[in-house]
């Protein structure tokens, strides 16, 4: 495994990553949070992706060369963090938040947040991540370092 920043010539391939995942929760989401996520499937093309980088640090984790999953961050905020779904359940998601967190930390930040589908809101705590809010189909979840 190994976690590197996102280049321009990664767009199509994490594009095809985040819009897989969002795939599978579209099939099973009921009508209203089906919006949301063909809201979200739309919003993450590959010039979309390449514009992103700009504002925030896109990373991606690979395995045997080929990405298999982004996350990125932006400030003490980490966002979009997307494993595929077949690769889900095998440590990568663990790994790739946790050099966010470790990046945020070095930059002095005391803390991380970040917004996390209920569905995904056990995996945050596991990490020692807390419930602040939920709205909708969203938790924001804070977890301080020490």
């Amino acid at each position: 495994m190994k976690i590197r920043k996102f280049r321009k010539q990664d767009s199509k391939e994490v594009s095809k990553i985040v819009r897989e995942y969002l795939k599978n929760f579209i099939n099973k989401a009921n009508f209203i949070k089906n919006i949301y996520f063909k809201y979200l499937y739309s919003k993450y093309g590959s010039d979309r992706l390449i514009g992103l980088s700009k504002v925030r640090e896109i990373y991606v984790v690979e395995s045997k060369g080929k990405i298999i999953g982004t996350a990125s961050l932006r400030g003490n905020h980490i966002m979009a963090v997307y494993i595929s779904p077949k690769y889900q359940h095998h440590s990568f998601g663990t790994s790739l938040v946790k050099k966010l967190e470790n990046i945020a930390n070095k930059k002095g930040y005391k803390s991380v947040k970040l917004w996390s589908l209920t569905s995904s809101g056990g995996f945050y705590k596991k990490l020692g991540y807390k419930k602040k809010f939920k709205f909708f189909v969203l938790i924001l979840m804070k977890k301080r370092f020490s």
